[in-house]
């Protein structure tokens, strides 16, 4: 069975090269059919940021 750290990982490294389009399809598949639009951009808004932020990491990493 897949450690809890294991699974955030792989979620981590594919997000890690997300473009806008494909956050845009994760918002949509997490919420709810009838979610009101600004609702799946914010939510694709925040999948971006987390994006970025898991790419500033690895790129710290590498320099340690």
């Amino acid at each position: 069975m897949a450690k809890m750290q294991d699974v955030r990982k792989t979620i981590e490294d594919s997000l890690g090269n997300l473009s806008t389009t494909r956050a845009q399809e994760i918002a949509k598949t997490m919420l709810d059919k009838d979610a009101a639009k600004d609702q799946v951009s914010k939510t694709a808004g925040d999948l971006m940021e987390w994006s970025q932020r898991g790419r500033a990491r690895a790129r710290l990493a590498r320099y340690r």
